[in-house]
């Protein structure tokens, strides 16, 4: 239903003109997508195992792994650097309504869109060559592949937990605190503009209403569903309760797929031009 959701947002926002900040939804919508299909991967993948026994050939397993294990990981940095990019061009159109559009342009958003995206890729370049070396290691006569595999399997091992804090620093820590800031200050200077702005028409003023809210939603949602993988990344770094963390971990990949799902229901409750688009759109599809 996530897919559908998304796939129908993204329809409808291409339905009138693309303004930056559309633009950032519409991208969002997509990362969004993307990671709904990684956690699909991943839910195929836990269903077999490496066992010799195994129900499913174990190769399902390397290829499933190869798409995983990257695209997860990517597709989430993304999103959620995304959510930063529209909370922050939310703030500048309220707190600074007039001169908005001077400060938010697509060129901007497009070079930051780009820059995130590339920057991003380049720093999970560790995970494709890791998931790579997986496909060598499917040829049991080849020691060379099993060599490389187990090769790369210790040097990532050496160096995984100075990585892996890296990762939850710039994909989960910073992205977080400056949502948090955000949010509060998002709410702040809308209670502030809408005392203040007094040339803006009533519709107007509704739509930014509703534009405002829908984004402190999304962030406040971001939020809720990112604060159990934190809680589980503490405690993985400082004690050993494996049931613990093998429970949160399972919460946490449930509430990051629920996070990339419900964004539809959220667009679809604070905004009625959204909804007014979207029943045209039904509409149009019947007939």
């Amino acid at each position: 239903m996530g897919l559908i959701g998304n796939k129908l947002f993204v329809v409808v926002l291409l339905q009138d003109k693309v303004t930056p900040t559309t633009f950032l939804l519409i991208a969002l919508g997509i990362a969004d997508n993307l990671y709904l299909i990684s956690f699909a991967i991943f839910a195929c993948k836990q269903m077999t195992t490496w066992s010799e026994k195994a129900v499913v050939p174990r190769e399902i397993g390397v290829y499933l792994f190869i798409l995983y294990f990257p695209l997860e990981s990517l597709t989430w940095a993304f999103s959620m650097w995304l959510t930063v990019l529209v909370a922050v061009t939310r703030y500048i159109a309220v707190e600074h309504p007039f001169h908005a559009r001077n400060y938010i342009t697509f060129t901007r958003v497009i070079v930051a869109t780009a820059t995130l995206m590339i920057f991003f890729s380049l720093f999970h370049f560790p995970y494709y060559a890791y998931a790579s070396s997986r496909l060598c290691y499917l040829d049991d006569t080849c020691s060379y592949n099993k060599t490389l595999f187990d090769d790369m399997k210790t040097h990532v091992t050496m160096f995984e937990g100075f990585y892996d804090i890296i990762k939850e620093i710039m994909v989960l820590v910073l992205p977080l605190i400056l949502l948090i800031c955000f949010s509060g200050s998002l709410i702040r200077a809308y209670q502030r503009t809408r005392i203040t702005i007094r040339n803006i028409s009533a519709s107007q003023v509704r739509d930014e209403a509703q534009v405002t809210l829908m984004t402190i939603m999304v962030v406040v949602v971001v939020i809720i569903c990112q604060v159990p993988w934190l809680v589980e990344r503490i405690i993985s770094h400082f004690m050993d309760w494996q049931t613990t963390i093998a429970l949160l971990r399972a919460i946490t990949q449930l509430l990051k797929a629920i996070n990339s799902a419900v964004n539809f229901v959220i667009y679809s409750l604070c905004r009625k031009y959204f909804r007014q688009k979207l029943y045209a759109l039904c509409s149009s599809c019947k007939k």
